[in-house]
């Protein structure tokens, strides 16, 4: 059984932490929920995944890998690293937009957070003017290091996944 590369990212991302479905829609984004929910009763379907119940008051649903989903765990992270790879090689020579990302990266755009949220690819890459924040720093002067001694250094807010 081979698994498709929405399927990899899935039961990466439920290997790695996000169990619910509201954490995986924050892993994909760009997948509509119903497509999302397909995949999980795919994954489930295929003896991959199992549904269970967590809370006592507050009940919800969490997804866990079954035996035979953690055997293929192998299998989609090589298919995630191979993404991550050919990914790099089209932001590298098209150097994109935001606006022209989905575009240059095709199929792959769907798993970019979780290719950055696994360390696959350097958000340096998705946003290459995070790349200046180093540059220049030799040019700071003593004001702006007294104030990063000081701990008044601006500090950049990263919504998280």
């Amino acid at each position: 059984m081979s698994l498709g590369l929405v399927e990899s990212g899935v039961l990466v991302a439920i290997y790695s932490g996000a169990d619910t479905l509201d954490k995986l829609e924050r892993m994909f984004p760009t997948l509509d929920r119903e497509a999302l929910q397909q995949t999980l009763h795919s994954l489930e379907a295929r003896g991959l995944l199992r549904r269970e119940q967590r809370g006592l008051l507050f009940k919800k649903e969490v997804y866990k890998l079954t035996p035979a989903g953690a055997n293929y765990l192998d299998q989609a992270q090589e298919k995630l690293q191979q993404a991550a790879r050919e990914a790099r090689e089209r932001l590298s020579t098209a150097a994109p937009t935001r606006e022209e990302m989905p575009t240059v990266l095709g199929d792959l755009y769907l798993l970019l957070p979780l290719l950055l949220f696994l360390g696959l690819l350097p958000p340096t890459l998705v946003a290459p003017e995070a790349q200046a924040f180093g540059e220049g720093e030799e040019d700071l002067g003593e004001e702006a290091g007294e104030d990063l001694e000081a701990g008044e250094a601006d500090i950049i807010d990263i919504e998280p996944l």
